[in-house]
């Protein structure tokens, strides 16, 4: 649940998942994927990459990563309206705290780190509205044989 983006490696991550599940397994995943249609990754998608020290991919680097993992039936699930409200309500709050939470730092009571999860929580709402990435649940299937 919202963990592989933070692997650098998802065609690692998608081999090492294949190495522990046994044959006919199945990966489910909820995770943020980028949406390709755009030519750039955004600066938000930057900001919030950064800021959560992740790495977003698409469909299709999804896709290649899990099957060279030794996984098939790669599907995805739009879910992103499901989140729509939850993730506008963290952005009123991180908008609302983050004066506090800004002097708090200063003070030493906060570390940098979640000084940055505000920053990239805001992030990913702004990257959301601009249609840079949808909220899926990933499936897929490990293949009958180990891969390669």
């Amino acid at each position: 649940l919202e963990s592989a983006c933070h692997a650098p490696s998802k065609a690692a991550l998608g081999a090492e998942h294949g190495r522990v599940v046994r044959p006919g397994g199945r990966l489910e995943m909820a995770e943020y994927v980028l949406d390709r249609r755009h030519e750039h990754t955004s600066a938000h998608i930057a900001r919030w990459e950064q800021s959560w020290e992740m790495t977003l991919a698409s469909r299709a680097d999804w896709t290649a990563a899990l099957e060279a993992g030794g996984w098939t039936q790669v599907e995805f699930i739009d879910i992103t309206d499901h989140v729509y409200r939850s993730l506008r309500r963290l952005r009123r709050l991180c908008r609302l705290l983050s004066p506090i939470a800004r002097v708090l730092h200063l003070v030493g009571i906060r570390t940098a780190a979640q000084q940055r999860n505000i920053a990239g929580s805001v992030a990913l709402w702004d990257s959301l509205q601009a249609g840079d990435w949808r909220y899926c649940l990933v499936s897929a299937v490990r293949a009958d044989q180990p891969a390669g």
